[in-house]
């Protein structure tokens, strides 16, 4: 038996049609066929049952439209009420009996009193037509006129933010499809209230029909006495008007509940927006406490109770600030730190799913890996990287990689191999002075270009506790492989930056600074912020704080359509940032300025293509400018700031693109770009000839 039950069981799951079928059939029968009264005891059990399940669901929906279905349920649930009462009403009128439901509820409303029971189903009734019924309908009827008043509109603000480019082509559709459901469902609302106004009339007229009717049946046909048959059938009736009347008046509660709820984009249930609301007004509630504590001192009134009612309410009032506090005290933090905390594998070493970045390990590299180290220094150099440039950095791990030679290290962004290089066992990276070596009479191979360390060098392990007692600095294998990680993401930030990120900071300022984000979004489309983001975080230029870069777009943004040129206007914009980066303590800029000649030479050099301009030098040009800022690349003392290239504004952005292309990335500025807070100390000159000619300034 339990076998088949359980067959059929297994074949009913995923068809919820049935039930509803069932549902419907069930409501039909009742209305034709007499029920015994154990049946009808179930079916108002299950009715019941039915309508808390809705109120419930009504309650926890975060938006009206989340439960799209109720103007149907509506309907479903008073056919099969109405088709209950009718049931009942058929054996009240013929059995004298409505079946344990109806008798409990007729005696312990009335509690002996019939004229008591009378009241009380009256007064259910009006509270049900007059007041919840009537408020919902008005209000369904408002929303439903205000969404079609407002339809038009709201699907010209979607046409335009889609051709501004603040939301892609499937966000459109989805909001199309949502503002359509929005109208499809307050225009049934207005339509499923005058079930629910009919329902409550309903309920009225049969119990009218059911005290007149029972009456006279008990007197006339069934040969009672008078008061007997006015017993019976009021008893019965006033039951049977109760087990209909409150989940009508339930069902009435939750389509006003759904009609005046006002959507949020906190995404909360009813209880938890009333919550939050009632929290931001504490000095409301703590009055109320003063006022109701006040009231229990009136002579006659329960001076304890009303005590009691005001203490509790000004407690709350003292409490809520204490408890916002804590629900904000994570809200501070900067977007994007959510993954270092609580993320699956935040703090893990190895890679995970969807990282961009993936630093692969030969055997012999990934055993002398310490993977807790590398965590710890991969994280914080990302939140550091995060806080200087503004650009939120995605996380990335070490995989081994079998394939690899054991003492194999190769970093990988989107698939694609950035450099390959070996850690060989028995030696050790060092950072320092290179001159210290020289007096040691030390051996050393210098690190690769991918590893971004200047001054780092490869020297055996039997060496290195002598050269750390004479000044250098030891780099273990985890940090020289988080630093390696870091400063490649920053090499790609350009490409790292898309519309998620873009519509996150825009989000960030429309919160902080509205006025600001209005004035920037009408200056720029998204796709070219976009690009200008793009732009600036390929060369590094820091995004942190925003309201500079911003102001920048909403100032240039109508004026200039070339985001290429959109983009040098808002580094100026942010010279003050730049420099601020590259200057040392003094604030001073070490820089090499490009001669008339070469720029000459160069502006000669610009070809002007469909995709954009670009530098197209000559071989012996290019060779001669790329050994000078290889020279000037690594400066000779470790501690002095990083060397910088000035040249002219027009040049600026082509040659900075240039040296990107080749690896090469000492940052390229403007004159105009030099902030008259900084010293800009010219230290040599870029010539066309080469580092063999490569003036320098005294």
């Amino acid at each position: 038996m339990m076998d088949r039950l359980t067959t059929a069981l297994h074949h009913m799951r995923g068809r919820q049609d049935l039930a509803l079928i069932l549902i419907l059939l069930t409501a039909v029968l009742v209305m034709i066929i007499p029920m015994p009264t154990l049946m009808l005891d179930i079916l108002i059990g299950l009715n019941i049952t039915m309508t808390m399940v809705i109120l419930m669901v009504a309650i926890y929906i975060d938006r009206p439209t989340s439960f799209s279905t109720f103007p149907a349920v509506i309907l479903i649930a008073t056919t099969f009420r109405l088709a209950i009462s009718i049931s009942t009403t058929r054996t009240i009128l013929t059995e004298a009996e409505g079946g344990d439901i109806v008798q409990t509820f007729g005696l312990f409303v009335t509690g002996g009193n019939l004229v008591v029971g009378l009241v009380i189903i009256l007064i259910i009734t009006i509270v049900q037509f007059v007041v919840i019924t009537k408020g919902a309908e008005r209000v369904a009827e408002v929303a439903a006129r205000f969404v079609l008043d407002a339809l038009p509109g709201r699907q010209m603000s979607i046409d335009a933010e889609l051709r501004a480019g603040d939301i892609d082509p499937s966000e459109a559709r989805q909001r199309r499809r949502n503002l359509d459901k929005e109208n499809q469902f307050f225009g049934a609302m207005d339509g499923a209230m005058k079930f629910v106004k009919g329902d409550a009339i309903a309920g009225l007229l049969i119990v009218v029909v059911n005290l007149i009717g029972g009456i006279t049946i008990g007197a006339l046909q069934k040969g009672m006495p008078l008061p007997q048959a006015v017993s019976t059938y009021s008893l019965l009736t006033i039951g049977d008007g109760l087990v209909a009347q409150i989940p009508a008046l339930l069902l009435a509660l939750c389509s006003g509940a759904i009609v005046t709820r006002v959507t949020t984009d906190q995404g909360a249930d009813l209880g938890g927006d009333i919550a939050a609301e009632l929290a931001g007004n504490q000095r409301s509630i703590g009055a109320a406490g003063v006022v109701v504590a006040a009231i229990g001192l009136v002579p006659g009134f329960p001076t304890v109770l009303f005590l009691v009612l005001g203490g509790a309410l000004i407690w709350a009032a003292w409490f809520m600030p204490a408890v916002g506090a804590a629900a904000q005290k994570g809200a501070g933090r900067p977007r994007g730190s959510e993954a270092g905390e609580g993320a699956p594998g935040a703090s893990s070493p190895e890679t995970q799913p969807g990282e961009r970045l993936v630093i692969a390990l030969g055997s012999g590299a990934a055993a002398r890996l310490d993977a807790r180290a590398f965590a710890a220094a991969r994280d914080g150099r990302l939140d550091a990287a995060w806080r200087a440039l503004g650009v939120p950095f995605p996380r990335f791990g070490v995989e081994p990689a079998p394939e690899l030679d054991p003492d194999a290290v190769r970093v990988d962004f989107d698939g694609v191999a950035l450099f390959l290089d070996r850690v060989p066992a028995g030696v050790v990276a060092l950072d320092g002075d290179p001159a210290l070596l020289d007096a040691a009479g030390t051996a050393r191979k210098p690190l690769p270009r991918g590893w971004r360390r200047a001054h780092a060098f490869w020297v055996a392990e039997t060496e290195a506790t002598r050269l750390v007692e004479a000044g250098m600095r030891p780099i273990p294998l985890a940090d020289l492989l988080a630093h390696a990680g870091v400063e490649q993401l920053k090499a790609q930030a350009g490409s790292i930056i898309g519309f998620e990120q873009a519509h996150a900071l825009f989000a960030d300022l429309r919160t902080a600074q509205p006025r600001l984000a209005e004035q920037a979004s009408n200056a720029v489309a998204m796709p070219k912020a976009l690009e200008v983001m793009r732009r600036l975080a390929s060369e590094q230029v820091p995004l942190a704080p925003a309201q500079g870069f911003f102001e920048a777009l909403a100032e240039w943004g109508q004026r200039e359509p070339d985001a290429a040129i959109l983009a040098e206007h808002v580094r100026r914009a942010l010279r003050r940032q730049i420099c601020n980066a590259l200057a040392d303590a003094n604030r001073m800029l070490a820089a090499y300025v490009v001669e008339p000649g070469l720029e000459q030479q160069l502006r000669e050099s610009l070809r002007h293509t469909e995709a954009g301009v670009f530098l197209m030098m000559s071989s012996r040009l290019s060779n001669a400018l790329l050994a000078q800022i290889e020279t000037i690349a690594t400066p000779e003392d470790p501690a002095a700031s990083p060397p910088i290239v000035v040249t002219s504004v027009d040049l600026r952005r082509h040659l900075s693109h240039y040296l990107r292309s080749h690896d090469l990335t000492v940052p390229v500025l403007s004159f105009q770009e030099i902030a008259p807070e900084f010293t800009c100390q010219p230290v040599g000159t870029l010539t066309s000839e080469g580092p063999a000619e490569m003036k320098a300034v005294a």
